[in-house]
């Protein structure tokens, strides 16, 4: 059912307000981003995670990169202090009413896993999954490409992003 903008605000500010929820985001969103979701997690008194399962390739750091870590802002999220992921989806999920899913990578096989363990989803995200069973909301945020902030590399350096298609 697709209904206003304001209204799916509602509708999703009702459902954080009264469940059981896990937020599980992107190591790819930027600093800002993450820390205003763990802003709101806490507000709710939520639990909060970034998933790392299709993050991390151990085929990929070299003498140059130095890492297997392929999302654009890992040590962002460990500057603010955010839990990783270090149980499988299902285990994870297990514990919760709902998940609000981040800009997640590969977001289908979570939607899936909650779907398959009777956990309601929030997809808040710039693409529209092709799983779409048990969505309770879904919110459009900008891709990365419309998008400004700040990123931190492995070395610490803070470097700013800035849109490249406008609005």
């Amino acid at each position: 059912e697709k209904i206003q903008y304001s209204k799916a605000i509602e509708k999703t500010n009702e459902i954080l307000k009264n469940n059981n929820l896990i937020w599980i985001i992107s190591p790819s969103l930027s600093t800002e981003e993450m820390w205003m979701v763990k802003k709101v997690a806490k507000r709710n008194n939520s639990s909060l995670v970034v998933a790392t399962d299709e993050y991390q390739d151990t085929n990929f750091g070299d003498d140059f990169l130095k890492s297997n870590e392929l999302a654009m802002n890992f040590w962002g999220a460990k500057l603010l202090e955010l839990p990783v992921q270090t149980k499988n989806k299902k285990e994870l999920l297990g514990n919760f009413d709902g998940a609000v899913f981040v800009g997640v990578k590969k977001v289908d096989s979570w939607l899936e896993t909650a779907y398959e363990n009777n956990v309601f989803s929030i997809l808040i995200d710039a693409f529209e999954p092709s799983h779409t069973n048990n969505i309770k909301s879904m919110l459009p945020i900008a891709s990365h490409s419309e998008r400004e902030g700040t990123f931190i590399n492995k070395d610490g350096y803070l470097q700013k992003i800035k849109e490249k298609i406008s609005r």
